[in-house]
């Protein structure tokens, strides 16, 4: 991980953002239409006819070829939306739910260990994955899922590397990120995040959506090294 950085614009305490879901409305199909002299920059050659400038369709009509799809169609098209839609947000919204409804049976969760590449792998658990850098440095793991999980991640890692847990890098401050926070601190581990996610960690939070409650983390859990835009690690 020589000189990696992490942005503070990817992990600025909030959760994470991932693709946009796809909006019929706002969806845009873009044409093509031949460059002009007359338009050319002058600073620059004037583009092949075949190489255009994109411009955005105007929402269809209702007569327009667009809706000439058949009723069999549309509902395909909503369906494969819908399916894309519960794939992307059901993970999230499992976790928040978890936490508002009661906590997961974690003595049948199992951690599930996969080789990225050589010295990079990933944990799944319960909760958000965890990824580790492994090498002669010791090992730098990202999010820690739940508290009653430490020990089943501590073999996972220690099945991979007998070398110390030196850095715990908090991607957001979610309590399935941040759970194990407070373990890994006490032992030993270095807890690096973004300042908002101290900031977020240090108060009461609340789910409005979920009506879920989150009080503040103890002073063993919060990050003890944070950064405002970036951070470099040099190891492994």
């Amino acid at each position: 991980m020589t000189g990696n950085k992490r942005s503070g614009n990817n992990m600025n305490g909030n959760t994470p953002a991932g693709p946009q879901a796809p909006d019929a409305d706002s969806a845009r199909v873009y044409a093509f239409a031949p460059r002009s002299a007359a338009t050319a920059a002058p600073c620059g050659p004037r583009l092949p006819a075949t190489v255009t400038a994109h411009a955005p369709r105007e929402k269809a009509e209702p007569n327009s070829s667009t809706n000439s799809l058949s009723p069999r169609e549309r509902v395909g098209v909503r369906g494969l939306h819908k399916r894309w839609l519960a794939r992307l947000f059901t993970p999230l919204a499992l976790a928040i739910t978890g936490a508002a409804l009661g906590q997961p049976d974690f003595d049948k969760v199992e951690i599930v260990t996969h080789k990225v590449a050589e010295g990079i792998y990933m944990l799944e658990g319960e909760g958000g994955n965890i990824g580790l850098s492994v090498g002669t440095d010791g090992v730098f793991m990202i999010d820690d899922q739940y508290a009653p999980l430490t020990d089943k991640i501590r073999q996972a890692v220690a099945a991979i590397s007998d070398q110390p847990i030196r850095f715990v890098l908090n991607t957001h401050w979610h309590f399935d990120h941040t759970g194990g926070n407070e373990n890994f601190g006490r032992a030993g581990s270095l807890i690096v995040a973004h300042d908002n996610v101290r900031k977020r960690m240090s108060t009461d939070q609340f789910i409005e959506f979920f009506k879920a409650s989150s009080p503040p983390s103890p002073k063993a859990a919060l990050p003890v090294v944070t950064y405002d835009n970036t951070i470099s690690f040099h190891l492994n």
